[in-house]
C-alpha cells in the first residue's frame, strides 16, 4: 500500500511539473494552454482557435497598452456620407440618390417660346469625366433623353456621334429645336466658321484663332481687309484686292472651317468643355416646372425648380 501511495505522489508531481512548464513555455510564445490540455486559444478570446497563415505569425494587439511592437488588425472605416438629409429632394430617399448626386447639376432650365428656343443645361463639378449620355431629364409634362454628340467635327469625314463625357467644369446645352447640320457637337476653336454657310439656333460663337505671325507678313492692303472681316468670318468671293497678291489670296482661302481645322486640330485647348445638342421637343412647362435628372439606373442626380 505504501508503495502504491509513493508511486501516486510521484505521478501527481510529474503532472503538475508538466502543466507548469507548458504554461511557462506557452506564455513566452503568446499562447495559452487551457485545462482541456492541448486546445490552443487566442489570447483574450476564450476558446477561439487561432492560426496564422503557414510560416507567418502576426501577434495580436496587446491589451497592456505598453507600446509593444505588435501589428493590430484595423478595419477600414466606412466612407462618410456627405449628403445632408436637408439636401435630399422631397419625395426621394437616400437610397434613391445616384452616385453622381452633387457631381452633375442642372444649371439652367428655360421652356422657350415661339420666338426663341428653350434649353436645359447640365454642368459637371466633379474631378473625373462623367458619361451623361442615356440619362433622362424629366419634367412635369414630359421627358428628354440626354443624347450623344460628335466629339471632333471634321467637315470632310462623317463622324459618328458618341457618348458625352462631361469633365469637371464641362457644360452640355440641350436645345428644344433642331440642329442646322443634323448633328450634336462638341464645340471647338473653329466651329464659328460654320456660321458662314449654315445658321445654328442659337448661333455657335467661338473666337476662331488667326496666325498673327503670318498676317504681319502680308501686304498692308491685305492686312486691312483681314481686320475688317471680324472673327470667324470668311473672305468674300472677290475681295477688292490685287489679283496678283498671291500670298494674300492663299491666306484668305484658308479663312474657313476646313483651313482652321487643319491648322489647329492638334493644338492644346482646341476642344472646348462645352457641347451643343438639340432634342427637337419642348417638354418644359411654360411657367413653372420641377425638372429632375436621372442616371441610367433611374437614380436621382439633381433637381431644378422654376
Amino acid at each position: 500500500m505504501a508503495k502504491f501511495i509513493t508511486v501516486l505522489v510521484i505521478v501527481i508531481i510529474v503532472i503538475v511539473f508538466v502543466v507548469v512548464a507548458a504554461r511557462d513555455i506557452g506564455g513566452r510564445w503568446g499562447w495559452d494552454f487551457s485545462l482541456d490540455f492541448g486546445r490552443l486559444s487566442r489570447p483574450g478570446v476564450a476558446g477561439t482557435p487561432y492560426m496564422s497563415s503557414p510560416g507567418t505569425y502576426i501577434s495580436p494587439p496587446s491589451d497592456s497598452g505598453s507600446g509593444s511592437d505588435t501589428i493590430p488588425i484595423i478595419k477600414e472605416p466606412e466612407p462618410e456620407d456627405s449628403v445632408r438629409p436637408e439636401d435630399i429632394p422631397s419625395g426621394f430617399t437616400r437610397e434613391q440618390l445616384s452616385p453622381y448626386f452633387g457631381q452633375v447639376q442642372i444649371s439652367a432650365a428655360m421652356p422657350g417660346s415661339d420666338n426663341w428656343q428653350g434649353q436645359v443645361s447640365l454642368r459637371a463639378s466633379g474631378g473625373d469625366s462623367i458619361n451623361v449620355s442615356g440619362w433622362v431629364i424629366k419634367s412635369n409634362r414630359g421627358a428628354q433623353y440626354v443624347p450623344k454628340a460628335v466629339d471632333v467635327y471634321d467637315s470632310n469625314v462623317f463622324m459618328p456621334e458618341t457618348d458625352i463625357y462631361l469633365p469637371g467644369g464641362g457644360t452640355l446645352n440641350i436645345y428644344t429645336g433642331t440642329s442646322a447640320i443634323g448633328r450634336n457637337l462638341r464645340l471647338n476653336e473653329c466651329l464659328g466658321y460654320l456660321e458662314n454657310t449654315v445658321h445654328f439656333n442659337p448661333a455657335i460663337w467661338t473666337s476662331c484663332p488667326v496666325d498673327r505671325g503670318q498676317v504681319k507678313e502680308l501686304t498692308g492692303a491685305c492686312q486691312n481687309y483681314i481686320s475688317s472681316l471680324g472673327t470667324c468670318k470668311s473672305s468674300a468671293a472677290n475681295p477688292l484686292l490685287p489679283v496678283n497678291d498671291y500670298a494674300c489670296q492663299d491666306f484668305l482661302s484658308k479663312l474657313n472651317y476646313r483651313g482652321c481645322f487643319d491648322e489647329n486640330r492638334f493644338k492644346p485647348n482646341f476642344l472646348r468643355k462645352e457641347w451643343y445638342a438639340w432634342g427637337g421637343s419642348r417638354f418644359l412647362d411654360q411657367y413653372h416646372d420641377r425638372v429632375l435628372l436621372f442616371d441610367k439606373q433611374g437614380l436621382l442626380v439633381d433637381e431644378y425648380v422654376y
